[in-house]
């Protein structure tokens, strides 16, 4: 009864988002036609299952996102994607959720395009845009962009063609196959036309899906773009890390890099936005967060986790009931394992393309 509820409530989340999810294909920042058979359509989704899949290898549930991780978003980094770098088109490459590419969508008025391999998650993806429309779109592309079909290489090279403000992909890389990184760096630098921000695990950094042979250090990925004509920001490189404090200090603190295209205009910056500089928690205000807590405990971390949790409840309030409610076993509570057994299975993946060349032995 209670998945049957939570079923329910996800398909009343799709169907009150098929509107805006129809305007985003109009306003799709690909700019053309090739891309659209990969559109996740709200009504073409199926039913969603809300047991934990995933648990023991291929994609996982909307439950079992929810339960493991949460939205897992780093709200001030999200506002140095969008109001220090300030895009109105944009390509994210692996978007999980999809709730970075919804916020710059909405606070920046921005075209959005997020890459996912399956439409596994396209119900949540979908439900983004019922609370708090605000303007922009988001479109969510289906696609496995290293296949070799004359369709998915059409949209690959439109969706380069299109030349985005802002091109992103936040620990997805280590996911890929070592084969594919060419293609991947290509499809990244090619797309961009102002700003490419990336950032992959780093060797040993542990994490579930992880590839050995993909996974290097950020020094190592900022030769491998540099070679491909990135232009390294490093003072915007240590903005954008500082802005992922506290809540994505294990790996976006760590390893993101920031880049300009060759040829435009912009100089390297340590002046942060408005709405960087100002606040605590995450924000650059640094000033009155080392007299408030004068030392990185607990206390420090867990005021940052608040704000970032009132900052998920107010952007996305029905996803954020939904990750409530799995939190407290209320939805889908008979199919629930406990973290450390989830932890333990080889294979239960934390991203959509992790599951994808697993379930395909690519």
């Amino acid at each position: 009864m209670v998945c049957i509820q939570l079923h329910h409530m996800l398909l009343a989340v799709i169907i009150q988002g098929q509107h805006a999810i129809s305007l985003a294909r109009l306003g799709s920042s690909s700019g053309t036609d090739s891309c659209n058979p990969f559109v996740t359509d709200p009504a073409q989704i199926g039913n969603t299952d809300t047991t934990m899949l995933g648990l023991s290898g291929g994609p996982w549930s909307a439950c079992t996102h929810l339960k493991t991780y949460g939205l897992n978003f780093a709200p001030f980094f999200a506002r140095f994607l969008t109001y220090q770098l300030a895009p109105q088109t944009v390509l994210e490459f692996g978007c999980g959720l999809g709730t970075t590419s919804d916020y710059i969508a909405r606070a920046a008025g921005a075209r959005v395009t997020c890459i996912e391999p399956d439409s596994t998650l396209g119900s949540l993806i979908a439900s983004l845009r019922k609370d708090n429309r605000g303007e922009g779109t988001l479109t969510q592309l289906a696609i496995n962009t290293f296949a070799d079909g004359p369709s998915e290489q059409a949209c690959v090279r439109d969706l380069a063609s299109a030349q985005h403000d802002l091109v992103f992909s936040l620990e997805v890389a280590e996911h890929i196959p070592f084969r594919f990184h060419p293609q991947l760096i290509d499809l990244l630098t090619s797309s961009t036309k102002k700003w490419l921000v990336f950032s992959a695990a780093r060797p040993g950094q542990g994490g579930t899906g992880h590839l050995n042979e993909s996974s290097f250090t950020s020094d190592e990925w900022r030769s491998k773009f540099e070679a491909a004509g990135m232009v390294y920001m490093p003072k915007l490189t240590y903005m954008a890390r500082q802005a992922a404090y506290y809540k994505r200090s294990y790996d976006l603190f760590a390893n993101t890099l920031v880049f300009k295209k060759q040829g435009h205009v912009s100089d390297d910056t340590d002046q942060p936005h408005e709405m960087l500089a100002h606040f605590m928690y995450g924000g650059l205000d640094s000033d009155r967060t080392e007299k408030q807590y004068p030392k990185k405990d607990a206390n420090r971390y867990n005021a940052a986790a608040a704000f970032a949790e009132g900052s998920n409840s107010a952007l996305w309030p029905a996803l954020a009931l939904m990750e409530q409610k799995a939190n407290k076993g209320i939805l889908c509570s008979e199919h629930t394992k406990s973290l450390t057994l989830l932890a333990a299975r080889k294979h239960a993946f934390t991203s959509g393309w992790a599951a994808h060349f697993y379930e395909n032995n690519l």
